[in-house]
């Protein structure tokens, strides 16, 4: 009993400080303490890099990852100054990291807002045999088309919409994939162990539904098997599978 009251006092106090700290800086501000000394954490945008790249490998711990069209290559960043990434550039190689932040386990988020790294791709390229890793963040990809890819998100959702999917996978551990206006290029498969998988079909042949824990839905309607398939002899397919969680496909 008395090492909780120690450590409620011990919270009371760091709030405290924290509270303080705000105050002295001209309102509330996140505070983050590193050596047991509070530090004032702003949010700001940078513009990580502009050269063009043909290959990406992200491994992100914290942000969220939006990969959308636009006029030219870029790669930016919005949040803490603290989870800035690092690119690094190997010929039309791109590697973009952000590790886990350090400190000293205490950190006071006033303004709730996440850290965003954003990725715009020319209307003439496409992303070819890359990985994209995210620990804990959403990923978003937004008519750039993904070849020979691999996904893999821990604690998140995906979210895709307007694209092809040409080789590689996706894996989940604990978040829902969505998309939308999807079309596959051969075999594709979706592989979450705890969520949701939605896909509205746009250019696939066949289809394989499978779960463990849930339901498999076709065109609105509850197949009520574990496994459902169609037609995965053909060129173009996609297959779900789900531990926990259920399957929606439509086409």
């Amino acid at each position: 009993m008395k090492r909780m009251f120690k450590i409620g006092w011990l919270v009371l106090a760091i709030g405290l400080v924290a509270l303080a700290v705000g105050y002295l800086n001209h309102g509330d501000r996140d505070v983050d303490f590193h050596n047991g000394r509070p530090q004032i954490q702003q949010q700001a945008s940078w513009q990580l890099t502009n050269r063009r790249f043909d290959k990406i490998d992200l491994d992100v711990a914290t942000a969220n990852v939006k990969i959308r069209r636009g006029a030219a290559f870029r790669v930016s960043y919005r949040g803490l100054n603290k989870n800035k990434p690092t690119v690094e550039k190997k010929g039309r190689h791109l590697v973009v990291k952000q590790e886990a932040s350090g400190g000293d386990g205490f950190f006071f988020n006033v303004h709730g807002f996440d850290d965003q790294l954003t990725i715009t791709v020319p209307r003439d390229a496409q992303i070819n045999g890359s990985t994209i890793k995210l620990d804990s963040g959403n990923l978003s990809v937004d008519g750039v088309n993904l070849a020979n890819t691999r996904i893999d998100v821990a604690s998140g959702n995906v979210d895709l919409d307007n694209l092809t999917l040409d080789g590689g996978q996706t894996e989940l551990d604990s978040g829902d994939f969505t998309a939308h206006r999807l079309r596959t290029s051969g075999y594709y498969r979706v592989n979450n162990d705890s969520g949701d998988n939605e896909v509205h079909a746009d250019g696939i042949d066949g289809y394989r539904l499978q779960t463990t824990s849930g339901d498999n839905v076709v065109n609105g309607h509850d197949r009520d098997q574990d496994t459902v398939e169609d037609n995965m002899t053909a060129n173009n397919t996609l297959e779900l599978i789900t531990q926990s969680g259920d399957n929606e496909y439509d086409y």
